[in-house]
């Protein structure tokens, strides 16, 4: 064998060895690669979520992990979603060093730490105001009750004026029957304020049966008023919340933090037909119903 011969072969063999430890190499860094980029996944403890939504969020964004809310120990999620407003205080005693992204119906009376930010689905009243007109044309008279938190708001339709009496009550302690009732005998249409402390799952059976005795419509401030026996409300979307949210999880993964509070377009109606029907209300189709939802 001649030596020319047997350097030409070692040659090979070495650019075989460099080139396999090469691959090795680049498998080895693609592995960890992968491996930090699964160790990195955004994770979110979501807390008071509708079993749907939850569904819907796992199901639609897989590259965000979503726990739901107590299963996790505190370590195990980045950021906390809160799905109510009587929740965060709790959240910010339990997940002190997370940033909290919260849903809250409106902004009036809430106070949020400074990594902390919310999206505001409620309807403004004065969207409200405008529905309570559409489904009865030619009304007078418009009650609204209301706490001091959201004062501006009423200050700014009575302004506005616009061919329509606002009768607006302020409520500086519990809602009761007696004021519901006196302000049902002086308004065509009764509109809940969007306010959690007022209108919530603890008054939502006073209001309505108290407005039903005097045969009054209630334009309520969620869809889940509307399921139990308010007339109709503005809602967001399912789409839009649940976009938004994410949204928001993309601006913490990008920026390091939640960015600024944001209001979200209240802009599909919800309806009750039933309610309507007992009421002897006809709803256009101009207003745009859609049935409501649980």
């Amino acid at each position: 064998m001649d030596m020319e011969g047997v350097l030409s072969r070692m040659t090979a063999s070495a650019a075989i060895r460099n080139w396999r430890n090469a691959c090795q190499r680049i498998l080895l860094a693609g592995l960890c690669l992968i491996s930090l980029t699964v160790e990195a996944a955004t994770r979110v403890r979501v807390m008071a979520a509708p079993p749907a939504a939850l569904a819907a969020l796992r199901s639609q964004i897989s590259d965000i992990e979503w726990l739901p809310g107590d299963a996790a120990p505190v370590s195990a999620a980045d950021i906390t979603l809160v799905w109510q407003s009587e929740g965060y205080a709790r959240a910010t005693s339990q997940f002190s060093e997370q940033p909290i992204l919260l849903l809250a119906q409106s902004q009036a009376g809430l106070v949020l730490r400074s990594q902390d930010a919310a999206l505001l689905w409620g309807p403004a009243l004065a969207q409200q105001v405008q529905l309570a007109r559409q489904i009865r044309p030619g009304l007078q008279r418009i009650g609204i009750l209301y706490r001091n938190a959201q004062r501006a708001e009423i200050e700014a339709l009575l302004q506005k004026g616009g061919g329509v009496a606002i009768l607006a009550r302020a409520i500086d302690g519990d809602l009761s029957a007696r004021a519901i009732s006196e302000l049902a005998q002086r308004a065509d249409i009764l509109i809940a304020s969007n306010d959690e402390q007022l209108f919530n799952r603890d008054s939502a059976k006073l209001v309505l049966l108290t407005a039903y005795r005097h045969q009054r419509a209630w334009i309520g401030p969620t869809p889940a008023f509307v399921s139990a026996g308010a007339l109709a409300t503005h809602a967001v979307a399912k789409e839009t919340l649940l976009q938004a949210i994410v949204e928001k999880v993309r601006h913490w993964q990008q920026h390091g933090r939640l960015g600024a509070s944001l209001p979200l377009p209240a802009d599909e109606v919800v309806c009750n037909v039933q309610v309507a029907r007992s009421l002897g209300l006809v709803l256009s189709p101009a207003v745009g119903c859609r049935a409501g939802r649980p």
